[in-house]
């Protein structure tokens, strides 16, 4: 069996649909959450105000006002600080998730136009091992397949070139000729690894 290839997925951003929703969901949750502390403050502020009011030793209503204000500013800008670096680091987690639906989706494309020759890994922080274990599995099967259809048209080919020379001219020859270009393309539609049907890496 081979090893698991190693490799580096550059583009971070490869679901842009998906991974804006997830990150905006998470921003929003996180930013709705968060805003319960500016609610704190400023009950203790008004609270504190209220009770300076009735004490002449304590300090005034204006500067604690003041200071609240200030306070609210800092955390607003604190917040929204915060929500960015949440949104950046949405997107990175988000990458775990659609980076490999994305390279699922290209090796299911592969598979469909006759590709059987590769198999699928993803990195090995990602999401969703299993599916690449589930993908090579059914590879695997489409090989022994597609692989056992192949033998039978190389050798049905084999037989029908060893046969055509004995023929002459005519309706049956042509027959036999329609049939070889027929089964070459059923040869050549399905791209199998070299030790098919025994497993081979993929990049």
């Amino acid at each position: 069996m081979s090893t698991q290839p190693q490799f580096k997925r550059r583009i971070f951003v490869v679901d842009r649909p998906f991974q804006l929703r997830f990150s905006f969901y998470v921003v929003s949750w996180i930013f709705g959450l968060s805003l319960i502390y500016p609610l704190i403050i400023y009950n203790l502020y008004d609270a504190l105000i209220q009770f300076s009011s009735s004490d002449p030793l304590g300090p005034s209503s204006a500067h604690l006002q003041n200071s609240r204000d200030e306070v609210l500013k800092s955390l607003v800008f604190l917040q929204l600080l915060f929500s960015g670096v949440i949104f950046i680091i949405s997107i990175f987690m988000s990458h775990r998730i659609a980076g490999p639906i994305y390279k699922l989706r290209l090796f299911l494309k592969k598979a469909k136009d006759g590709d059987l020759a590769s198999e699928l890994h993803f990195r090995h922080y990602d999401h969703f091992q299993s599916l690449a274990v589930d993908y090579n599995s059914m590879i695997e099967g489409l090989r022994g397949i597609y692989g056992h259809q192949v033998s039978s048209a190389q050798a049905a080919l084999i037989r029908i070139q060893s046969a055509l020379p004995h023929i002459e001219s005519g309706e049956a020859r042509r027959e036999l000729e329609e049939a070889m270009i027929a089964l070459q393309e059923v040869a050549d539609r399905v791209q199998l690894p070299a030790d098919a049907p025994s497993e081979s890496s993929g990049g």
